[in-house]
């Protein structure tokens, strides 16, 4: 009789056991027994919904594969967007419906500078993984903020090693830089105006408006000025555009041209034609066009395979690295995964090899996953890596608050 009530109560405890860990799991957002529920505001229509497509491509073609396989635990990863039109309100609305409505587990590689930068303060406030946006921008990571995690250096970095480039490499004595005004833009210029500062230098800079054309006066008054190295803001349209307009005038600093990571991408090149040959860029990872590395193969096999209509480009690779990058987190997150799970396991990745750029290292004090850069050339009409992997400098600014 004894043994029947230890056998019932044992039972009953079983059972208890059981019903308490369902009911812890059901309190993980976005987690249930077969998904994990991932999303996004994204720029899917306005003037950047090119490169929302080509992200969520990216995401795809690395999910894709793993959904087919079973999943992770044998939950399969579903990801859920909402277009912002690249309108920071409607992408903080958005991201609000994910997060409150749709009960997102992570919010997975927003794009754009100024919609991310408006949903920061929301995500922080209410602890949702915000995982690796692309934006340049130093807040994300300046201060340090648990709920982030980045792999895309800030434009003060990206600039300043530029401007380092030119003086310090090249031999650059006479400077000019040329960027976009804008919300978050003023980091570029600074970068380039602290590093020739401290070689005794004041560069010439221009600036112009988004959606501006005609570049004319602009170029001519660079050329006047005779600079011999130009630092090259903006991106693909605004940037070709420039580079044409140089071409037409005849004009061409002796150290040539340089630009930012962003740019490292096959609609610039086809943009820019002819007028981009010999530019030099920043780049963080094996150009996706032409890199006949095994992972970039494999990436852009899946994305042909997925989404023939899209090309192998800069923001589709960014997605598919996050993309991997968020599964290797799930997986070392274990079969009962939470959010907290999640950024211990992220945390943990040091010199984590994802095979199509540097190895990556987090730390519970360090989301800035990158610390390395190449240069690369436009030759032939592709961007051609020519220097080893160099360190970014260790260095970020801010605005001062007023």
């Amino acid at each position: 009789m004894r043994s029947k009530i230890i056998w019932f109560w044992t039972l009953v405890l079983l059972l208890l056991l059981s019903s308490s860990v369902k009911a812890g799991a059901a309190d993980v957002p976005g987690i249930t027994k077969d998904t994990i529920l991932v999303g996004a505001s994204q720029p899917f229509t306005g003037p950047l919904a090119s490169i929302g497509e080509a992200c969520e491509a990216g995401i795809m073609s690395y999910l894709n594969p793993i959904n087919e396989q079973g999943g992770i635990y044998g939950r399969k990863i579903k990801y859920k967007t909402e277009d912002n039109g690249f309108d920071p309100g409607k992408g903080i609305a958005g991201t609000k419906k994910l997060v409150e409505l749709d009960k997102v587990f992570a919010l997975l590689t927003p794009l754009g500078l100024p919609p991310v930068l408006a949903i920061i303060p929301y995500t922080v406030e209410n602890g949702v993984p915000l995982l690796f946006p692309y934006t340049p921008a130093s807040e994300p990571t300046t201060p340090f903020k648990k709920n982030i995690f980045m792999i895309t250096p800030s434009i003060y970095r990206q600039f300043y090693f530029i401007a380092d480039y030119g003086l310090k490499v090249l031999g650059a004595k006479k400077v000019c830089q040329i960027h976009m005004m804008g919300p978050g833009m003023q980091a570029a210029p600074q970068a380039g105006d602290d590093r020739c500062a401290e070689a005794g230098l004041k560069p010439l800079t221009e600036f112009f408006k988004s959606g501006q054309t005609d570049f004319s006066s602009l170029v001519l008054r660079l050329k006047a000025a005779d600079p011999d190295f130009a630092i090259l803001g903006g991106v693909a349209v605004p940037a070709s555009l420039i580079m044409k307009e140089s071409e037409k005038q005849g004009w061409k600093p002796r150290f040539g041209f340089m630009t930012h990571a962003t740019n490292v991408d096959p609609e610039f090149v086809r943009l820019g034609g002819s007028a981009i040959e010999g530019l030099m860029a920043l780049e963080f990872a094996e150009p996706p066009a032409e890199s006949n590395k095994p992972s970039v193969i494999e990436f852009r096999q899946r994305l042909k395979k997925y989404y023939p209509k899209i090309p192998p480009g800069q923001f589709a690779l960014h997605g598919y690295i996050a993309a991997k990058l968020f599964c290797e987190g799930m997986k070392k997150a274990g079969p009962d995964p939470t959010r907290e799970k999640l950024t211990e396991a992220l945390e943990s990745l040091k010199n984590y090899d994802i095979g199509v750029m540097p190895p990556l290292s987090f730390s519970p004090t360090q989301h800035m996953g990158l610390a390395n850069a190449r240069v690369t050339k436009v030759k032939g009409g592709k961007f051609q890596s020519f220097t080893d992997w160099m360190s970014l400098p260790d260095k970020e600014w801010m605005p001062t608050k007023k």
